[in-house]
């Protein structure tokens, strides 16, 4: 049997020892106290085991709490963490200009590479690296939210210019498609004016598209030049049409544009390769080859230098323009710029 005594260090007594004290008269008020004693020894003991709970936290260490005091004392502190890696993109390598191959940064900002034959440790200041690449990831997301705008646009655009085609086909142009618009205007009724109002509307419709996002409010001069830049009933059928194929040409890039910048919202690529797939597009206008000198204006050449004003004429209507002969001098009645008749 254990009981406290004294300082509180347990001794022990056997059970003969306790027997003979309480065969003795004199003896068994000690016995009694003992066996008392030794009660009182056990229910502390019983109770200290509700009192005190063991706990692990995440980091391994193990501690004893006091449910009474709240108290805390540390049986074995956590476990040194392993240094901790991770993969470097082949990206982020590129931007660091490091060497090809695989490479790893620990905690401490270090690179090392992986597979090397060396084990050489490359250190690389990112002191201000963290905030340059959060710098670039938000104008990069801005450029991709920009090419998803713009090619929602395109979409809408694509529609307009295969009508405004369909519609220039049948609709006169140049001069006689300037007068049949002008009839349109006072109510007089031309064959071709059904399409010539057909095809400015879609133009008027084209205009707006023309003004670059967040470059502010229109003017009358800004509108001037956007008109100058879409095709034109004033027009030469043959200006019309390559003024459409350039414009369908660089609708389809930008619909190429913001079809990658789809790919990289919907995580079915990277940004570096959405940039890298945007880099290697190809120049929608490449294809497209401007007009042999020789080969005019479609029915009207350009003259650049009339020293005498007064012997150009002035026509009027159809009729007027082609009972010129062949390399008169003409003033367009719509620009009024000069030319020579073919």
């Amino acid at each position: 049997m254990d009981v406290g005594a004294g300082q509180g260090q347990p001794y022990s007594v056997d059970g003969e020892t306790l027997a003979t004290l309480m065969a003795a008269e004199e003896t068994r008020p000690l016995a009694l106290s003992l066996i008392k004693a030794n009660q009182e020894a056990n229910q502390d003991t019983q109770a200290s085991r509700g009192r005190y709970v063991t706990e692990q936290g995440n980091d391994g260490s193990i501690w004893q709490r006091d449910t009474m005091t709240g108290e805390q004392q540390i049986i074995r502190e956590a476990p040194q963490q392993a240094e901790q890696y991770r993969m470097l993109s082949p990206q982020e390598a590129q931007q660091m200009g490091l060497p090809a191959g695989a490479y790893q940064v620990g905690a401490d900002n270090k690179i090392s590479p992986i597979g090397g034959s060396n084990g050489t440790n490359v250190t690389v200041n990112n002191t201000e690296t963290p905030a340059f690449f959060k710098t670039l990831d938000e104008q990069n997301a801005k450029t991709f939210s920009s090419l998803l705008d713009a090619g929602a646009q395109a979409q809408g655009n694509e529609v307009r210019l295969a009508q405004l085609e369909t519609e220039l086909a049948s609709a006169p142009q140049g001069m006689q498609g300037s007068l049949v618009q002008l009839a349109g205007r006072f109510g007089v009724p031309m064959d071709g004016l059904d399409n010539v109002q057909a095809a400015q509307a879609l133009i008027n419709q084209l205009v707006p598209g023309q003004r670059q996002p967040g470059s502010g409010t229109m003017s009358d001069a800004d509108l001037a030049l956007f008109k100058q830049s879409l095709p034109s009933i004033a027009n030469q059928p043959g200006g019309n049409e390559r003024i459409l194929k350039t414009m369908r040409s660089i609708n389809a890039y930008t619909m190429q544009q913001a079809q990658i910048a789809n790919d990289v919202a919907n995580r079915v690529i990277d940004p570096g390769e959405g940039r890298k797939r945007l880099m290697a597009l190809l120049n929608p206008l490449a294809g497209i080859k401007a007009p042999p000198a020789s080969a005019g204006n479609g029915n009207r050449t350009p003259d650049l230098a009339v020293p005498d004003a007064g012997s150009v004429a002035r026509p009027v209507t159809k009729e007027d323009y082609e009972a010129l002969p062949s390399g008169a001098k003409f003033v367009d009645p719509e620009d009024g710029k000069t030319y020579r008749k073919p």
